[in-house]
């Protein structure tokens, strides 16, 4: 019934907008007014100018430009040490991705099966924990690999 109400009596939508525009209006007017009125106060505390502080006269720079502040003694021989010693540290490379080829929990997207009554007691606390604490079977997820191969079934194009 209201929305026949509205369609019918365009005049109530003509002055629904017109008195939404002359309060929008009042708003603005409002917020320039005490934006102007703002304005006119005096500066605050921290606006008034106070004397520089005493700082040191900086030094002379050398032939070179450089102060004396600024020059340090490099000594080669402990950069090239430092760089040099690499006792442990090389580059960890990641497993390799499996293939098609590769057999394993849930490979190529295959579900992986698990008979509960099959497992030791500890695996069964496992298996129960992970449905009670997260929802999903945490036992197998744990099992199968994060770099398993998955066939793309998406169609070309």
């Amino acid at each position: 019934m209201s929305r026949i109400y509205w369609i019918r009596n365009p005049s109530v939508v003509v002055s629904t907008m017109f008195f939404g525009v002359i309060f929008l209006t009042f708003l603005y007017v409002n917020y320039k007014t005490d934006l102007q009125t703002s304005v006119g106060m005096e500066p605050a505390n921290f606006a008034i100018p106070q004397d520089p502080p005493n700082l040191p006269a900086p030094h002379e720079p050398d032939e070179w430009g450089l102060r004396d502040s600024d020059k340090k003694e490099v000594l080669l021989k402990d950069t090239v040490d430092r760089y040099d010693n690499l006792d442990g540290l090389h580059p960890i490379t990641p497993p390799l991705k499996s293939t098609e080829h590769d057999v394993g929990p849930g490979e190529g997207g295959v579900g992986y099966p698990v008979n509960r009554d099959l497992l030791s007691p500890n695996e069964q606390r496992k298996f129960d924990d992970g449905w009670t604490n997260n929802g999903f079977n945490q036992y197998v997820s744990d099992k199968i690999s994060v770099r398993r191969y998955l066939p793309d079934f998406r169609g070309e194009g």
